[in-house]
């Protein structure tokens, strides 16, 4: 599915299952779909979220109560943090540093 961004390398899904989101490596974005009820993907917004200048996002993971969506960025070391909404918006909380030098994943709570 068209995005306008490059190299999706990672899909979270949201705690109820409506929406779907996907870095993109190549962009420092992430996009944004609305999941059916069959499981078809309808694309929101293709940059639903910023992750900065030289991040390279590759992997997120959703809160355990379904509020907050975590990317981890490889190149910068840090991990950007969007708050979701019932529409399955994305709001930038900020991003927190500090990461080992060659982090590979994340896992949320």
């Amino acid at each position: 599915m068209p995005t306008g961004q490059t190299a999706a390398c990672w899909v979270a899904v949201s705690k109820n299952g409506k929406f779907a989101y996907s870095a993109n490596a190549g962009s420092a974005s992430v996009s944004s779909y609305q999941v059916g009820n069959n499981g078809s993907l309808k694309l929101l917004n293709g940059r639903a979220g910023d992750t900065g200048t030289g991040t390279g996002p590759i992997d997120m993971a959703t809160s355990h109560n379904g509020q907050y969506l975590y990317v981890l960025s490889a190149r910068s070391q840090n991990v950007i943090a969007f708050a979701t909404n019932a529409r399955g918006q994305l709001i930038s909380v900020g991003s927190f540093g500090g990461l080992p030098l060659g982090t590979g994943g994340i896992a949320a709570w």
